[in-house]
């Protein structure tokens, strides 16, 4: 543990030296990029199933077979409104649709892993400059997060905040 501790810089006997640290920037990025990420990959998850959940609804005859009447109300409506909207798009769209899909989640993860490794090179940085440079890559990154999904939008402004708490940091 203590190697840990050691290496993102929390190993200091001296407490002025730990205070002086921007931990609050490093603890905003970190989850937010985290919360970046984590919706980035769900995205990405989801195009991948499109396909699947498409040919469910369109091949299906009896979605609500096996359930409670109010729970098959609903599924029923669920899946007529689908196979409407569905049943007009042709396999061309829906690929298309589908490359959007992972496009956006690739978007947020790589942005939710650029704002993590940001939050750690802030922790890490011994120079006011580097935190500067950090936050700003991290608020770069914080804001393209937008089209991945942005952690739903809370984890953008999370890792905003902390990127603009890096740059005011006059450690």
């Amino acid at each position: 543990m203590d190697s840990v501790k050691k290496e993102i810089g929390m190993a200091t006997s001296d407490p002025q030296a730990r205070a002086k640290r921007p931990t609050a920037a490093f603890v905003l990025m970190l989850i937010g990029g985290i919360l970046i990420l984590v919706v980035g990959l769900l995205v990405v998850a989801a195009g991948y199933l499109l396909p699947t959940l498409v040919n469910f609804l369109i091949n299906s005859t009896n979605v609500t077979a096996n359930v409670p009447p109010a729970v098959s109300k609903n599924l029923s409506a669920i899946a007529q409104l689908v196979n409407g909207q569905l049943l007009n798009m042709t396999p061309s769209s829906l690929a298309t649709l589908q490359n959007g899909i992972y496009t956006s989640g690739l978007i947020g993860t790589v942005s939710g892993i650029m704002v993590v490794l940001m939050a750690i090179m802030v922790r890490k940085a011994k120079e006011r400059k580097n935190v500067h440079l950090f936050s700003v890559v991290a608020l770069i990154f914080s804001i393209v997060s937008y089209f991945g999904g942005g952690g739903v939008i809370v984890g953008m402004i999370l890792a905003f905040i902390g990127g603009i708490l890096g740059v005011l940091y006059k450690g």
